[in-house]
């Protein structure tokens, strides 16, 4: 895929350590003067901004003048006090940090606009690159907004261009392209349980919509709660969706106006994801810390889908009623990747040293003391994948896993609706033939969020 498309970014803000050049700059810019013209020698910004880094990092921009197109616009609430510049021919963004309202008015989506960089600095951490004025609040470092003032020194509109944002069809596309990519998504829709709402489902609160499309993709559209459409009610239909990438949350777009959602299309029926490859993959009660426990799913697919309709039951002890079931449909599993079911995410993270995906307390599979039966099922309510055997008892069998774990092998590539012992490599403290009696501990004999397939 082209990536010379235009680009943008948006804006997290951290505390870091100072760039040594920065020290004397901080309110200097005031007392610096500013000539900019249409005409001005143009620097590359290959040889202007900042490399790369892991981390947040601060560097005093020199004394260059650089050209972009203009691909955010706060004139419908969002992308407010910013403005997001991307280069005329590449694939380079950076988030010009403003302080101003209604930017759209003097700067409106497609400018091409002239920045003057002198004086001021840049804040970079991998491809997110912001511009403004640094200061240092209560001894921490940070990158300002230009004061208005400035603002008209600093930044000229030099004409405008023609939009054109990268064509998606497939949604799982999206990963290989820089964050703050301006794109375009053709045959989506909202999913259906949220049309006819509200596009913002609180005033001034941030939240998100799921897209989905006709593959049962999906994708998040962000939203702050200050869009000026925010009570606009969500259309049924299908078509396309106009929005930029979001660095804040992987896999999600924010759109400008309501004018980029056209669904004016029938809508379409996701495919169904009955027969996909998603089973269970370890499940874990470790001895040392009851509130660890989780239960981890794998999708062996090749792409990523949602688990609308899909469900994750218990059945206690020697039951034949289900005791629990875990409603996953708001949940997308990435391709070839894990879904890690915390019995309490806190403590899972205090002991494993990164979230979960979901958390399911009570007396939910992904509670369970070692001696209950788990189910996976598909939306047509079909049995997909089982650990243990319904109306036993795990106690002394070989789907025992009490103060251990139960790991599905690596030669396992689906599910499957009758336990197979052969298929686990079972660990616990007084378990059946077959089994390690062998009590695990956490973190180190386990592996959430991680599993092997041959």
């Amino acid at each position: 895929m082209n990536r010379s498309f235009i680009l943008f970014f948006s804006f997290l803000l951290f505390s870091c350590k100072p760039d040594p050049e920065l020290a004397d700059v901080t309110n200097e810019i005031d007392t610096v003067p500013f000539t900019l013209s249409c005409e001005a020698a143009i620097s590359d910004w290959q040889d202007v901004l900042p490399p790369s880094s892991a981390s947040w990092e601060y560097t005093l921009a020199n004394q260059s003048v650089i050209s972009g197109i203009v691909v955010s616009s706060d004139a419908e609430g969002a992308f407010y006090r910013s403005l997001i510049i991307a280069e005329e021919s590449g694939s380079k963004t950076l988030e010009l940090l403003l302080d101003q309202p209604d930017t759209a008015l003097n700067y409106p989506r497609g400018s091409r606009v002239l920045v003057d960089l002198s004086s001021l600095s840049f804040k970079r951490k991998q491809e997110q690159i912001q511009v403004g004025v640094y200061s240092e609040s209560f001894g921490n470092d940070a990158l300002a907004p230009i004061p208005p003032a400035e603002m008209t020194q600093k930044l000229l509109r030099c004409g405008s261009v023609e939009l054109r944002p990268i064509e998606i069809e497939d949604l799982s596309t999206l990963e290989a392209l820089w964050p703050n990519t301006l794109v375009k998504l053709n045959a989506v829709m909202f999913r259906q349980a949220e049309v006819g709402v509200p596009f913002v489902s609180g005033a001034k609160e941030s939240g998100l919509r799921i897209i989905e499309n006709c593959q049962g993709q999906e994708l998040n559209l962000l939203y702050t709660g200050y869009e000026d459409f925010a009570l606009e009610l969500i259309p049924e239909g299908s078509g396309s969706i106009t929005g930029l990438t979001m660095t804040t949350n992987s896999g999600s777009i924010q759109v400008a106006h309501w004018s980029d959602i056209d669904l004016r299309n029938q809508r379409c029926t996701p495919p169904s994801t009955d027969n996909a490859a998603l089973f269970i993959s370890e499940i874990a009660d470790p001895d040392n810390e009851a509130k660890a426990r989780f239960i981890e799913l794998y999708n062996n697919e090749p792409y990523a889908f949602s688990l609308e309709g899909w469900s994750l039951l218990r059945y206690t002890n020697d039951s034949v009623e289900v005791s629990h079931a875990l409603d996953l449909s708001s949940v997308t599993i990435e391709a070839q990747s894990t879904l890690v079911i915390a019995a309490d995410a806190t403590i899972f993270e205090s002991v494993y040293g990164f979230a979960p995906h979901l958390e399911a307390k009570s007396n939910s599979a992904a509670n369970s003391n070692g001696d209950d039966n788990m189910a996976l099922v598909n939306p047509s309510g079909e049995l997909v994948d089982i650990f243990g055997v319904i109306g036993v008892d795990g106690t002394g069998t070989a789907h025992e896993f009490e103060d251990g774990r139960a790991l599905r092998k690596p030669f396992v590539k689906r599910g499957n609706s009758v336990f197979e012992p052969s298929e686990w490599i079972i660990t616990n403290d007084t378990g059946g033939e077959g089994t390690i009696k062998q009590p695990a501990i956490a973190p180190d004999d386990f592996t959430p969020n991680e599993h092997l397939v041959e």
